[in-house]
């Protein structure tokens, strides 16, 4: 679980690697510097306590913070002399987002050991996310005079500055920490990765190099550079990037994938083509055609994808392999065949996850290539006993008329009430009845479950998605923006508040910022790109929404949701044959109930006003 303790881009460390906000600090918790009152080992704890602390982070790392909580609360009230109890409490209660219970902790920890900068640490962070940063500030310069070179509290007052826009002052804090560490990088790199969240480009790729000068092999550095890149569309300085990380960190899985993204996005597709035969050729197993595959897709370059999936002949293809094969299929809009290719493998045995995916495609492919008979009978039978996971296809199947829509209904409600404490199961189950135009249904289920678990993040992001599809945008980035004010964005909170502003056309500088945020965590995510290309028309740049959307089209073809915003942009731009060619092209596309259609219809009206 990611922690909330960790939702600076600075300080945080609960981002993958590959994202750019990635870590390169402590985690909150851990020893950066010489342990200080609060630090003392469990030895000082007693026997009982101790034995509560170990059990909650056992908790804890299985993913039940609430019960985690409830241990390390026992555990200091068990031991009320230990500053250490309370602010690892301090810490969980950060994690979960309890901003109050947290400061609370780790004042305690303070009347107990006035020198704890563990302590002082977490107040700050408290004080951030409450958006108090003055008093982040001020605990930062209590905690920094008990040990000026603490390396977490001189990153997250670095970040505190640049958020008041004194940047000269966080580099400067930064150049201290790193003159007094000639050999370290690190705070470097964490200084470019704020920038490149920010989209300062130029200050990123500047403390980047920094790095890089410093230690001309080092992977964070190389890979911020070659994701900013990417996420910038400046692909052709990418392949050198790529090359020179892969001989950084080795040969794996996602330096390939860099690599193949980096040659073709560049204009080098006869490279890019080389390099996967040479792959292949060397190795040829199943593993290896996913990823490449894999890699081809996200790219956007579904026929070679196509060509790396489809059956040797040689031997049996794995359920993994089949589902790919029919998926890219049906991206192709080849739907009889991704049908044949998918349906005879759905009774497989495989993971639940893999079986609802192959099952999904499946449906699809026979609903859009007419045979909702065949549909029906392979979906009749698992009306009983529904899953989350196949409730979204029975949905589907049942706006197309091969299912009635009263007994999908029944399964859904059937779903909760048999797991009634299953919040999959509860969004799952409010989208079907979305789906099937029962949104006051949809929306009782999601309040339901949000009065067992008010706190879930989960189910408060599905009741934003819900408004947001009801035409309540404003209330859905409230609720959305409530939960980063809890914990660090995720990339599709973030693109969910891009896209809704942008739709809006509200706040819409916000929404490029937002936009850039998701896009610089996936840089070849072609929805996120689509979102930042709508947030740049919603904000008048139209020139660079031209650019940007027709990059989530290459990335994403066949979208009829982006083909049409590339046709309002080429409208405005007065390109009135372009638009109507993407217009119609994206009616080809969207599916029959897609709320597009009604947008494009009017789109088309105006076009031909414009003729």
């Amino acid at each position: 679980m990611a922690a909330w303790a960790c939702g600076t881009a600075l300080l945080g460390a609960c981002a993958s690697a590959s994202e750019v906000a990635a870590p390169t600090t402590t985690p909150v918790g851990a020893r950066a510097t010489a342990p200080s009152d609060a630090e003392e080992p469990p030895r000082d704890v007693s026997p009982e306590a101790y034995r509560a602390v170990l059990e909650a982070e056992l908790k804890m790392q299985g993913g039940d913070l609430a019960a985690g909580v409830a241990l390390l609360r026992e555990a200091a009230l068990q031991d009320p002399r230990s500053a250490y109890l309370r602010v690892r409490l301090a810490e969980a209660c950060l994690e979960g987002g309890d901003l109050e219970q947290a400061r609370e902790a780790a004042d305690e920890a303070l009347r107990l050991a006035p020198r704890s900068v563990a302590a002082l640490l977490v107040l700050a962070q408290t004080a951030r996310l409450a958006g108090d940063g003055a008093a982040a500030e001020r605990s930062l310069a209590r905690l920094l005079a008990l040990d000026p070179a603490h390396r977490d509290g001189s990153l997250l007052l670095a970040e505190l500055r640049i958020e008041r826009g004194d940047v000269a002052a966080a580099e400067q804090i930064i150049e201290a920490l790193m003159q007094r560490e000639p050999g370290a990088v690190d705070g470097y790199i964490a200084l470019a990765r704020v920038f490149a969240e920010r989209g300062d480009v130029e200050r990123a790729f500047r403390h980047a190099d920094r790095a890089l000068a410093r230690e001309s092999d080092d992977p964070d550095a190389l890979e911020l550079k070659l994701t900013v890149l990417l996420a910038r569309g400046e692909a052709t300085t990418a392949p050198a990037v790529a090359r020179a990380l892969a001989a950084a960190v080795g040969d794996s899985g996602e330096v390939r994938r860099n690599l193949l993204a980096a040659l073709a996005l560049s204009g080098d597709l006869p490279g890019a083509d080389e390099l996967a035969r040479a792959w292949l050729d060397d190795d040829g197993s199943e593993q290896l055609r996913l990823m490449v595959s894999s890699s081809w897709l996200a790219m956007g370059e579904l026929e070679r994808a196509l060509a790396v999936l489809a059956p040797s002949g040689t031997s049996a293809a794995s359920p993994h392999l089949v589902a790919e094969h029919g998926h890219t299929l049906l991206l192709l809009r080849r739907f009889g065949a991704a049908a044949d290719a998918t349906c005879p493998s759905v009774a497989a045995p495989t993971t639940p996850e893999l079986a609802a995916y192959l099952l999904d495609t499946c449906v699809r492919a026979l609903l859009r290539a007419g045979r909702a008979g065949e549909a029906a009978k392979m979906l009749a039978p698992r009306l009983e006993l529904a899953s989350s996971s196949t409730l979204d296809t029975l949905a589907a199947a049942a706006r197309a008329g091969a299912l009635p829509v009263a007994d999908v209904a029944a399964a859904a409600d059937a779903g909760v009430a048999r797991a009634p404490d299953d919040v999959a199961m509860a969004i799952a189950a409010a989208r079907a009845h979305e789906l099937l135009d029962a949104p006051a249904r949809a929306r009782a289920i999601l309040d339901g479950a949000l009065r067992a678990r008010p706190h879930d993040a989960e189910l408060h992001f599905a009741l934003a998605r819900h408004l947001e599809r009801a035409g309540q945008g404003s209330q859905a980035v409230e609720i959305v923006e409530r939960l980063h004010d809890r914990g660090p964005p995720t990339i599709d909170t973030l693109n969910f508040l891009a896209f809704t502003l942008a739709d809006q056309r509200v706040r819409t500088a916000d929404a490029r910022r937002l936009a850039w945020r998701a896009l610089v965590r996936d840089p070849l995510n072609g929805y996120v790109v689509d979102t930042l290309g709508w947030a740049e028309y919603a904000d008048a740049a139209l020139e660079q929404a031209r650019v940007t959307l027709a990059r989530a089209d290459r990335l994403s073809p066949g979208e009829g949701e982006i083909l049409y915003h590339r046709a309002v942009v080429e409208l405005e731009l007065g390109a009135i044959e372009q638009a109507r060619g993407l217009a119609a092209r994206a009616r080809e596309l969207l599916e029959p109930g897609d709320p597009v259609l009604q947008k494009l219809d009017a789109l088309v009206v105006r076009i031909g006003s414009r003729l």
